[in-house]
């Protein structure tokens, strides 16, 4: 049972290419924010550069439905320091 604070790794097909074949999206190292029933709200950091050049940090946030037929799984992770 998942709960608030956990690290998993959420997968869920994100489109479909040219072929008809699924697009799969995994993202890593993701944060539990609120597991509601089917609803699952998690977060997860994004590193990239300021105009600068210095380490930037974003935190996005992504909502499932684990119930709907484009996600996948959710996996949560043996190492849970994030």
């Amino acid at each position: 049972m998942l709960k608030k604070g956990d690290v998993v790794s959420v997968s869920y097909r994100r489109g479909y290419d040219k072929q008809g074949n699924p697009i799969m999206e995994t993202y890593d190292r993701c944060i539990v924010e609120e597991i509601n029933g089917s609803h699952l709200k998690v977060s997860y950091r994004v590193i990239g550069k300021t105009d600068n050049g210095k380490d930037q940090v974003e935190i996005h946030t992504m909502s499932f439905n684990v119930n709907a037929p484009d996600f996948v799984s959710v996996t949560p992770k043996k190492n849970s320091s994030p």
